[in-house]
């Protein structure tokens, strides 16, 4: 999937959670400010204008503040967190294989299915990934994008008008107009600065900015409205500075672009122009008492105005004039619309308990909060809130991440796993992942004595020793199906405990394509399709009927206390130690040798390469370049987790193992220069074949390794100096026979 539209769709499905549920508390809340007015019989038009900006305010103070109390708890009640479920295994024992031991089965040859590199395809047109790939959440933030878009044109629209009718109008610093200016200020106790000037383009009085407010009068208004009426024309607009009018306005404009589909938002907006000029209206009745002059003055405004009038642009920062003939009539009874002191109290009193009951409550927060807990390991991303999505007969997991190759991440167990667990409430990052399993210090070499000798299972994670290890350092506790060494593996009978795992909002980890870990985050047609972040698929997700699942599953049982994270880190330590010289670990058809020895026979291998079968030599030159690209990768995780270990040592120990994290810096760095000169490892990556692969290109080789030997031995004295400065006595450990497992 394309990654905006990926974006585009969760912003979507944001919008359609969080926009519905305010949605409706904005009617709860409308209908609660009406009936407080119906009940305290408020008809003051300050009052009423306050009401109606305590309803637009709601949006902008959800996100913001948080009551003691809420009228919304009914609307979103707290949801704790499905446990994952158990695991099911079929009454009729089919695809037992492993339900209660994690079973250790010698590895298959899989060298023609283990290439990493998708296959040629033709390329999908543009549109069509579109059109594949929005949902209906897309559709609707397209929907939502294009009118807040115009919705928010037209708000640039009438800053360019307003800022154009100020540039051409002539400021009026002397005549009988600026005159009227002080004197209107004084009498309605206006201390803000206040500009008149004249124009030739507005055709009515326009109330222009905030910050400098400027009263803009057309010439035509100046030349033959008497100075006793041009009075009161002026001080309407100074009413209108002195209540910030025009902020105001500005943020209802606002809210309108966000909540343009909500009736109640521009209801509001009708209602607030309305009290705002009748509020207006009532301050001019009270400074100079003559409703008949006043109104008269209206008039002949409005008798003088011709032609469009540009409202829809100018109403933009200026306030409207709504329902002339009613305001006109209203003034002409001459009676303000005031209120008793009891009145104002129990309105203030009123106002403030609806703002309080109509923000989210705190007990709420408190409580999403709470569920933010960090990792007792450090991370390199900040946990997602996971969240299952539907969508017709889809179900996903919202918040996990892609894979695929090339990002850094090779090891698909590790990558696998920290995409699922990105998805929990418990994340941890890849160098972590990779740190505490041990991978990230790694190397291994498989030797068989006949038919393939080489194997490309070297580089995988996903052996018992490395999953006991991340269950322990991490809290995590895994349940496994496995069934590698079954001549037909069959995990469909575990498909409903996929399909739990998913409704409970965690992912479950399985073999892909290619037989490379993979993530299973979602399903389809009630779990007959599963949706996979796939290390092959890349953005879009991987499709595999129920039946094409496996032949491993990996279920995220639980999470219970990690160990401690100084205790994880030697142990992490400890184990890198001892595979640097650990014994060869026997199987049925060959052995797997580790550290030093694994590099020793890889560099002896590629020196024998022209003296052995052209099949061999083929399956010598897949394995090599797939165990040299995972190598580069794990040497690089390597650095990272030794560096942010580092900080849990005593001082002498601390620097040794920064030494130690320089070292497989300056290894990776070696190792990663092939990449760019293409001159060794030559891999589909490189755009070159077997037959590119010649006797110099494999003495280059066996110096890039020989030389990252030296370079490892180095770092892992400096690991076992640290161990030694904090009390640790590395030993050796027992060998395994038969450990083996399958994928990458």
């Amino acid at each position: 999937m394309l990654p905006f539209i990926e974006n585009l769709n969760r912003f979507g499905q944001w919008l359609v959670a969080r926009m519905w549920q305010m949605s409706i508390e904005l009617t709860i809340l409308a209908a609660v400010v009406l009936l407080v007015i119906y009940l305290l019989r408020i008809k003051s038009p300050t009052i009423r204008h306050a009401f109606c900006c305590l309803i637009l305010a709601k949006p902008v103070a959800t996100f913001l503040i948080t009551s003691p109390v809420s009228i919304y708890g009914l609307l979103s009640p707290a949801v704790d967190r499905a446990a994952p479920p158990a695991i099911l295994v079929p009454a009729d024992g089919a695809g037992r294989g492993a339900s209660q031991a994690y079973r250790r089965p010698m590895m298959p040859y899989d060298y023609p299915k283990r290439m990493p590199v998708s296959p040629e395809s033709a390329p999908v047109p543009f549109w069509r990934q579109i059109h594949e790939t929005v949902d209906r959440s897309g559709i609707v933030a397209c929907i939502w994008l294009v009118l807040a878009l115009a919705l928010g044109l037209r708000l640039v629209f009438g800053f360019a008008y307003v800022a154009f009718l100020r540039q051409t109008a002539a400021p009026q610093r002397d005549g009988p107009v600026a005159e009227l200016v002080p004197s209107v200020s004084s009498a309605l106790r206006l201390r803000t600065p206040v500009t008149v000037a004249a124009t030739d383009v507005a055709h009515g009085p326009v109330l222009a900015g905030i910050m400098r407010p400027v009263i803009l009068l057309p010439r035509r208004l100046i030349a033959e409205l008497t100075p006793q009426q041009m009075r009161y024309v002026i001080a309407h607009e100074l009413v209108h500075v002195r209540r910030r009018d025009n902020l105001v306005l500005l943020i209802q404009r606002l809210a309108e672009m966000c909540f343009f589909f909500h009736p109640v938002v521009w209801l509001c907006g009708w209602i607030m122009r309305r009290e705002a000029e009748a509020a207006c209206d009532d301050a001019v009745l009270a400074a100079y008492a003559a409703p008949a002059e006043y109104a008269d003055s209206l008039t002949r405004v409005a008798e003088m105005k011709c032609g469009f009038t540009r409202r829809l642009l100018v109403n933009t920062f200026a306030a409207a004039e709504s329902n002339f003939a009613r305001r006109v009539r209203r003034i002409l009874r001459g009676r303000a619309a005031r209120g008793t002191i009891w009145l104002s109290v129990a309105s203030v009193v009123a106002m403030v308990g609806v703002a309080l009951l109509g923000l989210p409550a705190a007990s709420e927060s408190k409580k999403t909060d709470s569920t933010k807990k960090d990792s007792d390991m450090t991370t390199k991303s900040e946990p997602e809130n996971a969240a299952v999505k539907r969508d017709g007969d889809k179900v996903w997991i919202d918040g996990v991440p892609t894979l695929g190759w090339g990002k850094g991440k090779e090891c698909t167990f590790a990558g696998a796993l920290e995409s699922a667990l990105t998805a929990t409430e418990h994340p941890y990052g890849y160098a972590d992942i990779m740190g505490l399993t041990g991978l990230a210090f790694r190397v291994r070499w498989y030797r068989g004595r006949t038919g393939q000798r080489w194997c490309p299972s070297s580089p995988v994670g996903e052996f018992p020793e490395e999953i006991s290890a991340i269950q322990n350092a991490t809290g995590w506790r895994f349940h496994l199906e496995n069934q590698l060494g079954q001549t037909t593996p069959n995990m469909e009978p575990f498909a409903p405990a996929i399909k739990d795992a998913i409704d409970a909002g965690t992912p479950v980890l399985a073999y892909g394509t290619k037989l490379n870990m993979a993530t299973v985050y979602g399903y389809e047609a009630g779990g007959q399709t599963f949706l996979l972040r796939d290390y092959v698929q890349g953005e879009s997700p991987l499709r595999l009927h129920r039946s094409k699942i496996g032949p491993m599953l990996i279920f995220l049982r639980e999470h219970v206390s990690p160990m401690d994270r100084r205790e994880a880190l030697v142990e992490a330590l400890s184990t890198a130690a001892r595979n640097w010289r650990r014994e060869a670990v026997q199987s049925e058809k060959g052995e797997y040798l580790y550290g030093d020895a694994a590099l020793a026979a890889w560099v002896d291998d590629l020196g024998k390469a022209d003296g052995i079968k052209q099949d061999e030599r083929e399956n010598l030159f897949f394995v090599s370049w797939w165990n040299y690209n995972c190598l580069a990768d794990v040497r690089r995780a390597a650095g990272v987790f030794l560096k942010d270990g580092a900080a849990l040592l005593q001082e002498e120990g601390a620097e040794s193992l920064k030494r130690a994290a320089s070292l497989y810096e300056k290894e990776s760095e070696l190792l990663g220069a092939v990449f760019g000169r293409k001159d060794a490892f030559l891999g589909p990556w490189s755009g070159k074949t077997i037959q590119d692969w010649s006797a110099p290109a494999r003495k280059r080789e066996q110096e890039i390794l020989s030389e990252a030997r030296k370079i490892e031995a180095a770092a892992i004295a400096e690991i076992e100096k640290a161990l030694t400065l904090e009390g640790i006595d590395v030993v050796a450990p027992t060998p395994v026979q038969g450990s083996s497992a399958h994928g990458n």
